[in-house]
């Protein structure tokens, strides 16, 4: 079997280093063939030991092999029965053969981050099934590769990705590879432009939150002009889903006219509660552009709407960016009124990483009112919150109050800490900073290098962005415990 590849790579050890070994096991079919006489041929390549064990397949382990090697970055065993069954080969079957590929090295199990068994294969011999495969049914087998992790990312939209512990979540994060393979044939095949589509709307939460930014607008933008003819209201979603991931890109003309899209086909459509939804996004780049005026009025008409509506978690989001509008406009009795309601409307409603965000824009407020220590306890429950989101923006606008908070308290090296680990996480993020955040970033860091010193300031910056966002605000955390023990 496979591990016969570990003897050749023993006959050359002593010219290579054990990377280089490993390295040329995974790349490469062919390493030196051993000298020795009487070693059998089958031993003398990777590809002739692939050869063999090939050979001594049965016809449905044969068939089920090149089927996997569609596969990209491995399987679950529900994707295997799935994707595989089908034109001569029966879904019942599919663990016993599986289990059998595994036994002869053809496939390897693993534990899935999920807890799941996962499965996959080494590059050389994915690329050998991938071979041996045939022509006839790759439309078919293609065909149901698409349409199961179209179910899959259908399923982690309309559940949610935090549902179950975060198995949505982890889930896309294993597949984001072959949902990336699915989407690229759905593209080029004629007649699959509408599936391209609803992929992309399925995936626009994922691409968000793990911060896939661009390239979830690069697909997104790739399937919209590949399918002119969809249902207007598949392609209003995919539009206002468009505009955000654009405006999180950078590039806040375009995204409002990619939202002024959206908005108008909703209306045309009579769904004033979708229409208010991008209403809602276009004050978002109005705020970014730092016409707090104009956000003010477009996110209280959404309001408005919202209330007229059953969508909760909608009303409270806008009433938490009202809130924020009202306070760069000074209005700090109205923005504190809107942060409190939607406050309490995300803890009714169990929202725990949406209250995270909205604690987090309510000690905004304290911050304008140089009160920023009396927001401690609201920090600490934030922060708590935000190590279960696994949410780089949350993080990160987390690590930046904290930084500052840490400066008054005098917890200077972990405001440093919060500093390094806070860039990190809004890279990870790939997404824009609010209006001011760069600023305030700024001075703290000028007020760091007066305390500490330039050269111990940068030190422990470095050690924060090694450390990491997680790390950094679980001490932050721990350190508001200490201060503000719960009663």
């Amino acid at each position: 079997g496979i591990p016969l590849a570990l003897e050749q790579a023993a006959s050359n050890f002593s010219s290579l280093s054990p990377a280089q070994v490993l390295q040329r096991i995974e790349r490469h079919f062919a390493m030196l063939p051993l000298e020795e006489e009487g070693v059998d041929e089958r031993h003398r390549t990777i590809q002739a030991t692939i050869d063999w064990s090939y050979d001594m397949l049965g016809p449905e382990e044969r068939m089920l092999f090149q089927r996997l090697s569609l596969f990209v970055g491995g399987w679950s065993l529900e994707a295997a029965e799935q994707v595989c069954s089908g034109d001569g080969f029966a879904e019942s079957d599919t663990l016993n053969w599986l289990d059998k590929l595994v036994k002869r090295s053809m496939v390897l199990a693993e534990k899935g981050e999920s807890g799941d068994r996962r499965y996959r294969m080494l590059e050389p011999i994915r690329e050998y099934a991938e071979r041996r495969r045939p022509n006839l049914d790759e439309d078919s087998l293609k065909g149901r590769h698409l349409a199961w992790f179209c179910r899959v990312a259908q399923e982690s939209y309309d559940i949610g990705l935090d549902a179950s512990d975060g198995r949505y979540l982890k889930l896309l994060t294993a597949e984001h590879d072959n949902i990336r393979l699915a989407l690229e044939w759905a593209l080029s095949s004629p007649g699959r432009e509408l599936e391209s589509l609803e992929l992309c709307v399925w995936m626009y939460r994922y691409w968000m939150r793990a911060g896939h930014i661009r390239e979830g607008a690069a697909w997104t933008q790739r399937a919209i002009d590949a399918a002119p003819s969809a249902p207007d209201e598949l392609i209003a979603t995919a539009l206002n889903f468009l505009g955000i991931l654009v405006w999180q890109s950078g590039d806040l003309d375009a995204a409002a006219a990619l939202l002024l899209q959206s908005q108008t086909k909703w209306s045309a459509l009579g769904n004033d509660q979708k229409a208010a939804s991008a209403l809602s996004n276009l004050a978002a780049i109005a705020f970014l552009k730092t016409d707090f005026s104009t956000a003010v009025t477009q996110y209280g008409k959404a309001a408005e709407t919202f209330r007229q509506g059953s969508d909760l978690w909608r009303l409270a989001h806008t009433l938490e960016n009202l809130g924020v509008s009202h306070s760069r406009c000074g209005n700090l009795d109205s923005a504190t009124q809107c942060l409190e309601e939607a406050v309490s409307i995300h803890r009714k409603q169990g929202k725990r990483i949406e209250l995270a965000k909205a604690l987090d824009s309510y000690i905004g407020i304290y911050d304008l009112q140089g009160r920023l220590l009396d927001a401690a306890e609201l920090l600490l429950e934030a922060c708590s919150l935000g190590l279960e989101s696994k949410d780089y923006f949350v993080l990160g606008n987390l690590l930046e109050v904290g930084s500052r908070m840490c400066v008054e308290m005098g917890e200077f090296s972990l405001a440093a800490h919060s500093l390094g680990a806070m860039s990190l996480a809004f890279e990870r993020s790939e997404r824009l900073p609010a209006p001011g955040q760069q600023e305030r970033q700024a001075e703290t860091a000028a007020r760091l290098k007066e305390i500490l010193g330039k050269e111990e300031s940068r030190r422990a910056v470095r050690e924060g962005h090694a450390l990491g966002p997680e790390e950094v605000l679980d001490q932050l955390h721990k350190r508001l415990e200490e201060l503000y023990p719960s009663d």
